[in-house]
């Protein structure tokens, strides 16, 4: 598989590994573990795929099922790629946060729920990917600021100039899905990395729910056969 990749970029006349260029890709057999990458611990400007690791952390700290609001702001966040939405879930994560007496890290509680998501990745094992300030919104009605970065260890033979607030390898990302699936269908992935009851399979289940809503009929979605979920 990772030969027939790197043969069709070529095809395409895009260099995998250039000096202008980079291909980053991740696979993982849901079924066997087995495990394909194409420089996948390269650091990448997260954008919007950081909203995974917004959502994953927002049901890590939800008490009891979502309300008809929070399931609206996380469909606003995911589906639609609303970035005030994504904002507000991360400041919901920090009064929550606040609420267990954690200290505030910040004048505003937004800043205690990017503080729990890097470390939340980080605990996961996901240690090359963070989001340290608020989403912009292109107006003057955002917060500003940042939290530090933690130390990452991505591969240094690449330099994409990613977003120094919001950062993913695709390694990283997999990783966190075949969690969310194991959770969901095993009773494993994040159900064992916490488990204490931070998730439940119907919360997994709920994730991916959520996300394979996001139907594009393009990019990635566009090369799968009809009648398979992608989320």
């Amino acid at each position: 598989l990772r030969q027939m990749i790197i043969g069709y970029l070529d095809a395409e006349g895009f260099i995998y590994d250039g000096q202008s260029t980079v291909a980053s890709v991740y696979v993982m057999d849901l079924q066997t573990g087995a495990e394909m990458n194409i420089n996948s611990d390269v650091a990448m400007s997260a954008a919007s795929t950081a909203k995974v690791f917004i959502l994953l952390d927002y049901f890590r700290n939800l008490l009891g099922a979502p309300s008809r609001d929070e399931a609206f702001l996380m469909s606003q966040s995911l589906l639609c790629s609303n970035n005030s939405s994504s904002n507000l879930l991360m400041q919901l994560i920090g009064n929550t946060a606040v609420a267990r007496g954690e200290p505030r890290v910040g004048a505003d509680t937004i800043f205690n729920g990017l503080q729990n998501i890097v470390q939340n990745n980080q605990y996961l094992g996901l240690r090359n990917t963070y989001i340290t300030a608020p989403f912009d919104l292109g107006d003057n009605s955002f917060v500003t600021g940042s939290i530090p970065a933690p130390r990452t260890e991505a591969n240094p033979n690449f330099n994409t100039s990613p977003d120094p607030f919001n950062q993913v390898t695709t390694e990283d990302l997999g990783t966190a899905f075949a969690m969310i699936y194991d959770c969901a269908y095993s009773g494993s992935g994040l159900m064992a990395a916490y488990p204490e009851g931070e998730f439940n399979q119907t919360e997994c289940r709920q994730m991916l729910n959520i996300m394979s809503n996001n139907n594009l009929d393009r990019l990635l979605p566009a090369g799968i056969p009809p009648g398979i979920t992608i989320a």
